[in-house]
């Protein structure tokens, strides 16, 4: 069994008044939720969206790594890549970016979180991560995950 916390970086509906009404958003931010049920639950996953539109690589994997090891093992990522034009005001953006151009970020996002996870970037031994959208050079400074690495989940009807 999981919890799993469906989150957006932004109201869902621009109508306040509507979007008061829903239940679609937890209102915390998940991390620090699931951070907190971590300490009060044994058995349960605990799974949160994450928006690879949004964040960037490396302080996401180490955040959901350290909710791994907080948890013993049970962190999930609901990789998504944001589609609402709320959030995208809300980081600065006069717009969606095209739907290719947000999932070739995605992809390469994804590359540099899964391989940071697994230990396998390391700038000083030359296997540092150079794609198409990050760069990033150094390793976590946290140990494997107890379960290999966060789980990936996909709660959508994307690809």
């Amino acid at each position: 069994d999981m919890i799993f916390c469906e989150d957006a970086a932004g109201l869902r509906e621009a109508n306040v008044g509507i979007a008061s009404q829903t239940s679609r958003s937890i209102g915390f931010e998940p991390i620090s939720l699931l951070s907190a049920l971590a300490v009060q639950t044994s058995r349960i996953g605990l799974v949160s969206t994450a928006s690879t539109s949004y964040n960037e690589p490396y302080g996401l994997a180490r955040a959901f790594l350290s909710l791994d090891h907080l948890s013993g093992g049970r962190a999930g990522w609901n990789l998504v890549t944001s589609a609402s034009p709320i959030e995208a005001a809300n980081f600065g953006s006069t717009g969606l970016k095209p739907h290719a151009d947000r999932y070739e970020r995605a992809r390469d996002f994804a590359e540099v979180v899964t391989g940071l996870w697994n230990g396998k970037l390391d700038g000083a031994s030359g296997s540092g991560h150079d794609g198409q959208s990050f760069s990033v050079r150094d390793p976590l400074d946290l140990p494997r995950s107890p379960q290999g690495a966060p789980v990936m989940v996909q709660a959508g009807a994307s690809d």
